[in-house]
């Protein structure tokens, strides 16, 4: 998991005390609360809110194959895949 954590601070671009959302396919943070609050603790200081109203937006998904399609329907895309089911999504320009 280090690696996994140097790669997806790597990727991204914005400050350490910025603010990205979340999203997943097993749930957010009330539905699948480990999962939401270990990505927050491998993204800290960076804040990660249980919402996708931020210009990037952390996808956790146990089914890759959903990323591209969910993301599409909250007027996102993906910014970089990690090929585990976690992607940094971007949101779409207006």
């Amino acid at each position: 998991t280090e690696i996994y954590t140097l790669s997806l601070h790597d990727a991204l671009p914005i400050s350490p005390r910025g603010t990205v959302g979340y999203l997943s396919d097993t749930g957010g943070r009330q539905e699948n609360p480990k999962a939401y609050f270990l990505t927050q603790y491998f993204l800290a200081p960076v804040v990660v809110a249980p919402d996708t109203a931020h210009e990037f937006v952390i996808a956790n998904f146990a089914s890759r194959s959903s990323i591209a399609i969910l993301a599409a329907l909250h007027g996102l895309s993906v910014e970089k895949d990690f090929s585990n089911g976690v992607a940094l999504l971007r949101r779409a320009s207006p």
